[in-house]
Order: C-alpha cells, then sequence, then structure tokens
C-alpha cells in the first residue's frame, strides 16, 4: 500500500540515491541542490506533513543514536534447496521430501508447511500451490539448484513493510479450521512481496549505490541474482555510482531511522555478495574536533555502529528475539558554512555496499484471503468480531475505557479509529502524531495497526495526563471531523 509516508521516504531515498552517485567528495553546490530540489518538491506541502517529516541536515539538529520500537520481525528466508515455502519447518523428519496426500487424509495440520496450510486455506484438492512452489524451487535444464538464492530480499522488505503476524486459526470456505503459527504467515508475506513488487503494480524501489543506473524493477531483478560476476565487480567497485556516500549514509540513518523511527535495508559488506538486512538502530559518535578545508568547510571524523537484524529459524509464535548482527564504519563528514552535511569520505575499507527500500505493495482480489489471514493475526478488534481467541495474549486490550475516565500516563491503550483515516501503518503514525501533538508527547506503535474495512486498530501511550474525551477532541479537530476516536481499549 503506497502511504503518503512511505512515497515520502522513497523521494528521500532518491534524492540521496543522486547525492551518492556524485563522487565521493562531492561539491557543496550539487548536493546542496539536491536536498534544495527534495524540500521544494510538491510532498513537501502535504497535509499529513509535519515539522519531523521534513528531512534535516544539519548535523546538530540531526541525533548521533536511535533504535526502533518495535523492531522489524525477523524469519527464515527459505531457500530455493529446502524447497522454498514447501519445506515443513516444523517437521522432525521428511521436512523436504514428503508426499503429498490427499487434504481430507491429514491429521496433524500443525506440522504441514506454510504453503500447503495455504493450499488448504483455499480449498485446493490437487496442492496446486505446493506444487508450484516445488517446481519453482526444482533443479532446471539438468543445472543443480543454486544454494544462494531464496527469499531473503522479499524477506527483509516484508519485515519491514508489515507488522509482525501473530499465531492465530483461519477456517477454509469448506468450514476447515487451519492451524498458522507467525512464520507460516510472515512465509506467504515473504511469498506475498517477492510476487507484487513491480512498477507495474505501483511498488517503487529506491536505493543507495549496489547498482549504476537500474530502473526500479531491473534494480530487483539484479538483487535476485545474488551475486555480481568477477570481471564486472572489478569494473562497478571503482564506479562512483556504485558506492554509497558516507555523508548520504549518515543521512539516512539519521533521518529515517532518528526522526521518522522507519527502517531500510542494508547490504553492510562492500563485497561480490548481495545481502540483505533491515537496520533497526545506530549510535555515532564525533572522534577528535572538525577540520576546516580550504574551501572552508568543516569536516569531522564520525564513527558508527550500526545494527540489523538477521534471518532465524521459523517459529510458530511471535516476538522471539531477532538475530542480531552489527557493523562498525568510520567516515569523514563535510560541512557548509551553516553546519549542513554536504559530502563524506570513507576511512578504510569498511564500508556498505548497497541501501535500498520499497513501498508496500497492495493487496487485490486474488490475495483476498492473505489479506484476511494478515490483519486478522494483527488485528485483537478483527479477532474478537470473528470470536476466535485462539493464542490471544492475556495482556491484549480487552476493557473498554469510558469518555469520563482518565487516561494513565505511560500506559498502553488500543485506539479503534472510523472515517477517514490512512489506511497503512506508515501514514497512521504521522496523522495520530500531527493529531495529538496538543495532547503532548504520544507513542505510536506500529506493529498493532489492522487494514479493517471498517475501523483502524493501532496501540498508543500518552506521555502527558489527558482525558478520553480530549484524544477525541483532537482527532475531530484535526480532521475537520471526518475522523473519529470510535473507542479506546486498555
Amino acid at each position: 500500500m503506497l502511504t503518503r509516508a512511505t512515497t515520502l521516504n522513497l523521494i528521500f531515498l532518491s534524492g540521496l540515491m543522486s547525492l551518492a552517485s556524485c563522487k565521493t567528495r562531492s561539491s557543496a553546490s550539487e548536493l546542496k541542490e539536491i536536498w534544495f530540489n527534495l524540500l521544494d518538491s510538491k510532498w513537501k506541502a502535504a497535509q499529513e506533513v509535519s515539522d519531523k517529516n521534513e528531512y534535516i541536515r544539519a548535523f546538530d539538529q540531526l541525533p548521533l543514536q536511535a533504535s526502533l520500537t518495535p523492531a522489524p520481525w525477523s524469519d527464515a528466508i527459505y531457500p530455493d534447496t529446502s524447497n522454498g515455502l514447501a519445506f515443513r519447518f516444523a517437521a522432525k523428519n521428511n521436512a523436504t521430501q514428503y508426499r503429498l496426500d490427499p487434504p481430507a487424509q491429514l491429521k496433524d495440520l500443525n506440522l504441514l508447511s506454510p504453503i500447503e496450510k495455504y493450499d488448504l486455506l483455499l480449498d485446493h484438492q490437487q496442492w496446486e500451490l505446493t506444487g508450484a512452489e516445488r517446481l519453482r524451487t526444482s533443479a532446471k535444464d539438468g543445472k543443480a539448484v543454486d544454494p544462494r538464492r531464496s527469499l531473503a530480499q522479499d524477506w527483509a522488505a516484508a519485515s519491514i513493510i508489515f507488522a509482525e503476524p501473530g499465531p492465530i486459526r483461519l477456517s477454509s470456505e469448506s468450514g476447515r479450521s487451519i492451524p498458522f503459527g507467525s512464520s507460516d504467515i510472515k512465509a506467504l508475506l515473504t511469498r506475498f512481496v517477492s510476487q507484487h513488487s513491480l512498477a507495474d503494480e505501483g511498488v517503487e524501489t529506491r536505493s543507495l549505490g549496489g547498482v549504476c543506473r537500474l530502473d526500479s524493477d531491473s534494480f530487483r531483478r539484479v538483487l535476485e541474482a545474488r551475486t555480481i560476476a568477477p570481471d564486472s565487480w572489478k569494473e562497478l567497485k571503482f564506479e562512483d555510482c556504485f558506492s554509497i556516500n558516507a555523508g548520504a549514509f549518515h543521512l539516512a540513518l539519521t533521518n529515517l531511522l532518528g526522526l521518522r523511527q522507519e527502517s531500510f535495508i542494508l547490504d553492510p559488506v562492500l563485497d561480490q555478495e548481495f545481502t540483505h538486512f533491515p537496520v533497526v538502530s545506530f549510535k555515532s559518535e564525533s572522534l577528535g574536533t572538525a577540520v576546516e578545508d580550504d574551501n572552508h568547510h568543516q569536516n569531522l571524523q564520525i564513527k558508527t555502529l550500526v545494527s540489523y537484524i538477521v534471518p532465524s529459524p521459523s517459529s510458530s509464535s511471535k516476538n522471539k528475539a531477532p538475530s542480531l548482527r552489527s557493523s562498525t564504519y568510520r567516515y569523514t563528514i563535510e560541512l557548509d558554512e551553516a553546519g549542513d552535511i554536504v559530502g563524506g569520505t570513507w576511512l578504510g575499507q569498511d564500508a556498505p555496499q548497497v541501501a535500498w527500500m520499497q513501498n508496500r505493495p497492495k493487496f487485490t482480489a486474488d490475495d483476498s484471503k492473505l489479506e484476511t489471514l494478515y490483519t486478522t493475526s494483527v488485528s485483537l478488534p478483527a479477532r474478537m468480531a470473528m470470536r476466535n481467541f485462539a493464542s490471544v495474549s492475556s495482556d491484549d486490550p480487552q476493557t473498554l475505557v469510558r469518555d469520563v475516565d482518565p487516561l494513565v500516563v505511560n500506559k498502553k491503550y488500543r485506539l479503534e479509529l472510523s472515517g477517514d483515516v490512512p489506511r497503512g501503518a506508515d501514514g497512521l503514525k504521522i496523522f495520530l502524531k500531527s493529531a495529538f501533538r496538543p495532547l503532548g508527547n504520544v507513542s505510536i506503535y506500529r506493529n498493532t495497526f489492522a487494514d479493517e474495512d471498517a475501523t483502524m486498530s493501532i496501540e498508543v501511550q500518552f506521555h502527558n495526563p489527558t482525558t478520553v474525551r480530549a484524544v477525541k477532541q483532537a482527532l475531530r479537530a484535526h480532521s475537520n471531523g471526518r475522523s473519529e476516536v470510535a473507542q479506546i481499549l486498555r
């Protein structure tokens, strides 16, 4: 789903991509022109844009550290060598080489692979999707299966643009109840991103570094190859557009993670292999004092520790501890007379190879079952409406808060919204941040939204004393009466 916030982020990364394609030590005029074009774009005047949605390049206004809460989720990347989504991760034996029995003869559905469960949800009697997945990941033309091929890039994108699903049971049209673990739904979301991330479906992919002068679709196809041919590598690694400008990388970390609490995907090592990891935190420190150059610009050495999520084994449960890895980078950032970042240079051999992001694909009619599965797995109100309380945590809010009740400071509440509100997590966070600004500091949690037809549900914390009535009035005033807080649950 192309939310306003996601579009703004893509525009921002597009501007940084131009920055990164400049020489390692770009002139101040080149980089300033890029940023002026970005900030003067048509998106700046959009109603949803608040002070935190304008991208900052003044070094003293940028955070030195940030950590995403909640973090993107970790999961398996389903390599071709394990039959992709046809891998039975819950089975102790025959996880890949198993016989497809008629659906009516199956006993323990928990042992099935994610794609088998989806076949059952769609009432497929001939295992159509499972057979197609086995064919996709099988050896072709007498060649062995490439051990590098997997859905790694699609997992990385899905973990950022979709909230973490929880385990749930859902019934097919024929009435069969099917258990879906958290990793089952994550795997199907990863497959969905893999199948629907092309430009003609409204998806844009923007990058810093990695590949030169490619459109969005061509860029994704190159990433899918997972590696760069040795001859191409010898030429590419010296091209300015292949490397990430250190100043652009610092701006991406500080603006996206630090100010917007949004992740992007990183290949942390400059080599022939492409890897894809969602960034979750960074911590920077200045090394010494700035040195003035001949242009009266200040050059400041920075050391930054970047942490990112790596794949982990599949699990039926939600909220498992993500697997983390970190890289440390040292670089110089160039500041002009106004203190704005206008360039940068890497110090030493350690540098990231590519940073990229995409907007969210839109569910179509053919994906309606997956959309229902996903929205139900992340939405307590939807589960309550279906009278399905399987795997619902006792910590989920269930008590209606009355209009006359005060809201407890720093306690999490579930807001159900109706009317004209953004339909995705990114846009909804921006919308509510602006609406609730008169109420003081508010935390809005990305992982609890639901794309439902009638209502949107999201979890918030109010860090200053307020009331239910004040919250409802704030949203109504911000939207000119077009949006309402239907109810608040605790």
